[in-house]
């Protein structure tokens, strides 16, 4: 039972494997930087949908976002939305609920070999 079960397993991973995003991107890599994938010229501008005015001042150039930087986010999908933030709550339980399932089969299994 053991066995069959690690062999599905094995299956599972074997089949999932390429559909993650590893497989989409080639294995070998060039040295030499693809001048059609470079940047485009011109100004930094906002994401869609938001204005210039909406950014604190001093954010705008900064590849990476300055600490209380940014809009607050307008569609529940956005970064710090309700949506991102019941997904994050979702995974929370998740885990609680494994480890509680894991806790109490410990438990029982020690139980049980315990009486005699």
């Amino acid at each position: 039972m053991r066995r069959a079960l690690v062999i599905l397993t094995l299956l599972v991973l074997a089949s999932v494997a390429p559909l993650g995003s590893a497989a989409a991107e080639p294995t070998v890599r060039s040295a030499m930087p693809n001048p059609s994938a470079a940047a485009p010229a011109g100004p930094v501008t906002p994401a869609p949908g938001v204005t210039v005015e909406d950014v604190p001042a001093g954010c705008v150039g900064h590849s990476i976002g300055e600490p209380e930087c940014g809009v607050k986010p307008q569609n529940p999908g956005d970064r710090g939305g309700w949506a991102q933030e019941l997904l994050f709550l979702l995974v929370l339980g998740g885990m609680g609920l494994i480890f509680f399932v894991v806790i109490r089969s410990t438990r029982a299994r020690a139980r049980a070999q315990s009486q005699p």
